[in-house]
């Protein structure tokens, strides 16, 4: 008996460690998609903001090629400086300026810059692609050159621009060099900040889903599994009036009315041997007949009911 009462323990123990157990693996199963999607949510994100500002950038190099082209044109070398105190105001240009033709620079959003050499300025500012030459052909097109350091969350660009002043004795075809540095930090620091929130938000809803999964598994396996067992622990006992009350179109429901069966079966012939038994007692030739003899103290009743003398053979 107590060895069967070992049995049943580990098995129940064995069913309410699956009971916890299923729904920590989805819930672990959840996670692990949780933060694939993270992931990939986070790097589309990054990549989002790199695109935006590399098209920003380009737009204002674009404006400030043509501004600073015009200005120089009209002898208005002043209002250089002006441009470059207006892009000082936006928080992600960390550093712009504008070269001559001998890399000094003559005009930045750091009036500290001014006067220095470029050489200087890259390696303060670690831009060492500002200090690549320009080709013929982007020299013709005025092309703007862009560099994206991720590991430094920084755009960089660099233009070629004309400083020539056509008929004002000046030598031409001046070319001076436009330089910016876009720091994304804080761009990229702001979309980190709007994916925890939607992280929060999800592992919230992960998680309620789970508890609600895990719920579903307990009442649809696991409850019946563990009716099934208490009804099995019943019927050892000899309750043979046990009803699982398990039943369903799946394989555990078959099993319930599979043991309800047996153990409907199980009854009937334990009351067909009741009253089997109960019928040889009540027969008359299962009465004892009284001492024959000393040598047969007890004897049985013959075919017809009565009890052996002494002359019986």
């Amino acid at each position: 008996m107590s060895g069967k009462t070992g049995m049943s323990g580990k098995i129940s123990s064995n069913f309410i460690s699956l009971r916890v157990l299923i729904p920590m693996l989805i819930v672990l199963a959840m996670l692990l998609l949780l933060g694939y999607l993270i992931s990939n949510e986070a790097q589309r994100e990054a990549d989002n903001v790199y695109m935006e500002f590399q098209s920003s950038q380009m737009d204002t190099a674009m404006r400030l090629q043509s501004s600073i082209e015009r200005d120089v044109r009209l002898g208005l070398r002043d209002r250089l400086q002006l441009d470059f105190s207006e892009l000082s105001l936006r928080p992600e240009v960390h550093v712009a300026l504008l070269t001559d033709e001998n890399n000094m620079v003559i005009a930045s959003s750091r009036l500290s810059l001014l006067g220095k050499d470029l050489a200087q300025v890259a390696e303060k500012y670690s831009a060492q692609p500002w200090l690549i030459r320009f080709q013929g052909g982007d020299i013709d097109d005025l092309t703007i050159k862009q560099s994206v350091f991720t590991e430094s969350k920084a755009i960089l660009v660099s233009a070629p621009v004309r400083l020539d002043t056509p008929g004002s004795g000046l030598a031409l075809n001046k070319l001076g060099k436009l330089c910016i540095y876009t720091d994304v930090t804080l761009p990229l620091a702001v979309h980190a900040a709007h994916i925890r929130t939607q992280v929060q938000q999800l592992m919230i809803g992960f998680v309620g889903l789970a508890l609600l999964i895990g719920m579903l598994l307990h009442w649809t396996v696991t409850h019946r599994v563990v009716k099934l067992l208490r009804s099995a622990q019943r019927v050892g006992e000899g309750q043979l009036n046990t009803i699982s009350g398990v039943a369903g179109p799946d394989e555990i429901g078959q099993l319930g009315l599979a043991f309800d069966a047996m153990v409907h079966k199980m009854a009937h012939s334990s009351a067909q041997l009741r009253k089997l038994s109960l019928a040889i007692e009540q027969s008359p030739n299962s009465r004892p007949c009284r001492s024959a003899s000393p040598s047969n103290p007890r004897s049985w009743r013959n075919r017809q009911g009565r009890c052996p003398t002494v002359g019986d053979g």
